[in-house]
């Protein structure tokens, strides 16, 4: 939306339309910047969570975590199938999402027991391959900031602070005609006290007048 709102400002202002790009995963992490990712203190287990069955995150072997999402009729079709429950996708007690609801908690014991013995890589592969939606669980922010997709697509990026030294913070959320936004380290306190005031016309020795009298810093 904020995306949007400033394309169709440029247009008023300059006539011209522009091009918007964004991503859900983008969306997320930009949504998700201001919170760290993922919670530093959060050593817990990542929501065990259990959805309409075939759906939820489950544990691998190698005790990571993805998420699966077997949502819909035919999707939860070819998870069944996958992990060797055919039956599951041929049964009319499970035909619809509300029926797999009601079922629940007995679906994902069975997709639980075929996840648990496999590593996660290998997981994701299968059903990525089954055309299946799914994707890892990150644990921490190191974990995140590998992934393979927010690597490919820079939505990490480096800041240089002049204090601080090097940070990593999230990327824009979109594009505009395939430019991002800058990024800036905030502002230093006080940092740019001098330069506004004398946009707004003060000069060398009414700023120094100003501070002598601790009315800037």
């Amino acid at each position: 939306a904020l995306a949007a709102l400033a394309a169709l400002r440029e247009r008023d202002r300059t006539g011209r339309g522009s091009h918007v790009t964004t991503s859900l995963l983008q969306g997320a992490l930009h949504m998700m910047a201001t919170r760290k990712v993922v919670p530093e203190d959060d050593t817990g287990p990542p929501h065990e969570r259990q959805l309409p069955g075939g759906a939820g995150v489950f544990q691998t072997a190698d005790e990571e975590w993805t998420f699966i999402c077997g949502w819909n009729d035919a999707q939860f079709q070819r998870l069944a199938r996958l992990a060797g429950y055919p039956h599951l996708a041929d049964d009319p007690a499970y035909a619809t999402r509300p029926d797999r609801e009601r079922a629940q908690v007995e679906l994902n014991e069975l997709f639980t027991a075929w996840v648990q013995p496999q590593q996660r890589n290998a997981l994701i592969a299968s059903l990525r391959a089954a055309d299946i939606p799914c994707a890892p669980v990150h644990s921490g922010i190191d974990d995140l900031m590998s992934d393979e997709h927010v690597q490919a697509n820079d939505f990490v990026v480096p800041v240089e602070h002049p204090t601080k030294g090097r940070l990593w913070q999230m990327g824009g959320a979109f594009e505009v005609d395939g430019v991002r936004g800058e990024l800036l380290y905030a502002p230093l306190f006080g940092e740019h006290t001098d330069e506004v005031l004398r946009e707004h016309g003060c000069s060398d020795e009414e700023l120094a007048e100003l501070r002598a009298d601790g009315v800037i810093a």
